[in-house]
């Protein structure tokens, strides 16, 4: 598919596996639907130039901020979805990411009674690396791309469902522990922590692979690598004061803040 870019051209293309989408922007909602056809229908001729068959009733579109748009091709009728699964990741028409927030709240609930199975055999410590695995992954799964933008409630959803697996591993039914106890008891990071932290190591990853510029020269020159884990980056407790939610302070920021902050290491 490495010349599909150019048959769909202007329209950005991206390509995963087999899997292809297509991007399209216009400044009103016909010219968008008539771009779309326009585009779509390049794309079927392309597949079948090289002896592939698109199955049009699989097809999918979505116009983000638009309901039940239609379009017909071919004979055949096109409705727009409201939540469109991309790579595992399902994005609502509004951007709200509440189809996504409730997916992996919905998936961490099912591993409850997995949780409480496992927990009969199992220390504490030696559930800590099924959390991760079973858990954090699927919490954790696209997070750079759609956690920053969720509002208090879908946070506060993403968080109970975290905790509740906590409460199951350290048997606390009673509701004796808070937030605090039972992250002590697991010896197990918080949510926010931990997705704060893959986000972080996704953005350096990016510029660093993509854009090896002066930002992540600074970057570097921030860091420090052992011997053990070169070329690997390392986080750490700025202070053992609280000092604000900034993840990376320059030489600029000179001042107090208050809250804990994490940065490179």
């Amino acid at each position: 598919m490495s010349n599909l870019d150019k048959i769909v051209s202007p329209w950005d293309c991206v390509v995963y596996a087999d899997d292809s989408y297509i991007i399209v922007q216009e400044d009103n909602l016909e010219d968008l639907l008539l771009s779309t056809k326009t585009v779509m229908s390049k794309h079927f001729d392309w597949l079948r130039s090289i002896g592939m068959i698109c199955n049009q009733s699989k097809t999918e579109f979505m116009v983000y901020g638009k309901d039940m748009i239609k379009i017909h091709l071919n004979g055949e009728e096109i409705t727009s979805k409201k939540t469109m699964k991309v790579l595992g990741l399902l994005f609502d028409s509004d951007l709200k990411w509440n189809s996504q927030v409730k997916k992996v709240v919905s998936s961490t609930r099912s591993l409850s009674f997995a949780i409480r199975y496992l927990r009969r055999h199992l220390s504490v410590v030696e559930m800590k690396p099924v959390i991760y695995a079973q858990v954090v992954s699927r919490m954790s799964y696209g997070a750079p791309v759609w956690f920053h933008y969720l509002n208090f409630r879908q946070r506060a959803q993403l968080r109970s469902a975290y905790f509740r697996v906590l409460r199951l591993v350290s048997r606390d039914f009673g509701l004796k522990l808070n937030r605090r106890g039972l992250l002590d008891t697991c010896d197990i990071e918080h949510i926010d922590d931990i997705l704060f932290k893959r986000s972080s190591f996704f953005l350096f990853n990016l510029i660093f692979n993509l854009a090896p510029t002066d930002l992540a020269g600074r970057l570097l020159q921030r860091g420090y690598f052992n011997d053990r884990n070169v070329g690997k980056l390392h986080f750490f407790d700025c202070s053992s004061s609280k000092i604000g939610k900034a993840c990376i302070t320059t030489t600029r920021q000179k001042s107090r803040h208050d809250g804990r902050s994490i940065g490179f290491s």
